[in-house]
């Protein structure tokens, strides 16, 4: 007996997964020939590095689109690639959100259409602005001086090699910088922020966009002294930080507009207002990236 696992009908593509359920009985996967066994090459293979786990598995050979459209289809354990001979696009989809690689690099969109919208997330790049003072640092509602701390970013780090950077697992303990330079610069920094005399412990060294987000390890200018506690507070930036570096590695969110949010208001992607957390703020993370908090300083 075979089970057809999924149908993509609805986007004019047909990707059938199927499996077999005869206890013992191997069979060769789909669309594969003798000997052959499914696998990611060329355009799939390159998306499948960008993707990550989001794409699944290969669990079928590549075939023909059976609406006659031209189009290289394969089925993956998480839904449908398909290669789009009218765009020349590889393309990854699991029914609503979709993935595609254009010459603009990768987009990410939703909905029923399997081309990218002129609406799809393309990755820009985005810079902070330099810093306008370096005293007299004020840090409100939980955010730091924007004329201080307006942010920085590695640029050794891109939306091209995250797969070789910060999504792999404990990159940013490869980067962060060591405590003899970060402790000279937490306490002038206390006292640029108005905290002298007040115990440093109270205080995390934080980068206002994160290691995890291809932020500068050790610009000055993308470092602030954050409090533990408090209704605003490192603990619930962590978070943020957490999720935004979820969606960035998963392809759902570029790295430019994961760092642009973090840096302009951390605390409005907290709340939802940016579209990007809800309600399930705290369900997320890389397991890398929760592990790598007991580094923070």
């Amino acid at each position: 007996m075979r089970k057809a696992l999924r149908v993509l009908g609805a986007l004019g593509l047909v990707g059938v997964l199927v499996v077999s359920s005869v206890p013992g009985l191997a069979q060769a996967a789909p669309h594969c020939d003798a000997g052959a066994g499914p696998g990611y090459a060329f355009g799939f293979a390159s998306l499948k590095a960008t993707l990550g786990a989001t794409m699944g598995e290969a669990v079928s050979c590549e075939y023909a689109d059976p609406n006659g459209t031209g189009d290289t289809l394969q089925d993956t354990s998480a839904g449908l690639a398909f290669w789009r001979k009218a765009t020349n696009t590889p393309t990854f989809t699991d029914g609503w959100n979709h993935w595609g690689l254009t010459a603009l690099g990768l987009v990410a969109w939703t909905g029923g259409s399997i081309d990218p919208p002129a609406t799809a997330r393309t990755p820009q790049n985005w810079t902070p602005p330099a810093p306008t003072k370096t005293t007299g640092c004020a840090s409100i509602g939980g955010r730091p001086d924007a004329a201080c701390t307006p942010g920085g970013i590695d640029p050794t780090v891109t939306q091209d090699n995250i797969v070789q950077t910060i999504c792999v697992a404990n990159y940013t303990a490869r980067v962060r910088p060591p405590t003899s330079y970060t402790t000279p610069l937490k306490n002038k920094l206390m006292l640029a922020y108005g905290y002298g005399g007040q115990p440093t412990l109270d205080y995390e060294l934080d980068h206002l966009i994160s290691l995890e987000l291809g932020g500068a390890p050790r610009d000055p200018a993308n470092l602030w002294p954050e409090p533990w506690t408090g209704p605003m507070n490192a603990r619930q930036k962590d978070v943020v930080e957490n999720s935004l570096h979820s969606q960035v590695c998963s392809g759902a969110l570029t790295l430019a507009a994961a760092q642009e949010q973090i840096a302009t208001d951390w605390l409005a992607v907290y709340r939802g207002e940016h579209g990007t957390l809800g309600a399930s703020v705290l369900m997320c993370c890389s397991p890398w990236s929760m592990i790598d908090q007991r580094w923070k300083f």
